[in-house]
């Protein structure tokens, strides 16, 4: 069973997974390759920095799997 991530956690795994978006990642293609790759780097360290706080691997579809989960409920609970 895996194990919970915490609220403040969460989110900062999910405003991650957005940065990590090929639009957002890559500025819609108006940086270099290798301003990419440093944006990347920098994402994935703040990442794994979660990863050691919550004890274990987090992986980006997991979190945009939870994300749309919760979407999906608000909206049925605005309905």
């Amino acid at each position: 069973m895996k194990k919970d991530i915490p609220e403040a956690i969460f989110k900062q795994f999910a405003g991650l997974a957005s940065d990590l978006s090929p639009e957002n990642l890559c500025c819609d293609g108006e940086i270099s390759k290798a301003e990419v790759n440093r944006r990347y780097k920098a994402i994935m360290i703040k990442w794994r920095i979660f990863e050691m706080q919550v004890g274990r691997r987090v992986s980006i579809e997991e979190i945009e799997t939870e994300q749309m989960a919760r979407w999906d409920k608000e909206w049925k609970n605005k309905s």
